[in-house]
């Protein structure tokens, strides 16, 4: 998953919880663009392998990889595939934010270092 276009840099940074789109395996949570990588667990603080410099699409501008958090609870559910679930997340370490692009969709993301997975559901 990039980014399609970064925002301006300070306008994201106070915020302190988004919604993450996950795939469901056996009641089990793994990331939607690295379905082969580890189980997520619940309420615990998850480091992003943040070592990777990544280009923007369209803007060209680099940044920092890291974890991709909706900032909108409809905006994760627009983009969530069949048997996969929206959480809420806390986040911490916002880097940038931006644009996200894919088959036609676009919504406003941040990308942060940290990220808990809280177990409560969410709802539509």
């Amino acid at each position: 998953m990039c980014l399609h276009r970064l925002d301006p840099k300070e306008e994201t940074r106070q915020v302190k919880y988004g919604y993450k789109v996950f795939d469901k395996y056996r009641g089990w949570l793994r990331s939607e663009f690295f379905p082969d990588g580890d189980f997520i667990e619940y309420e615990t603080w998850m480091v992003a392998n943040s070592g990777k410099l990544l280009q923007a699409e369209i803007s060209e501008e680099e940044y920092w990889s890291g974890f991709h958090v909706f900032t909108n609870k409809k905006d994760a559910f627009v983009w969530a595939q069949k048997g996969q679930v929206v959480k809420k997340v806390l986040v911490e370490g916002i880097t940038c934010s931006g644009t996200q692009h894919y088959s036609g969709l676009y919504r406003k993301v941040v990308v942060c270092k940290r990220m808990k997975v809280l177990q409560e559901t969410i709802k539509r």
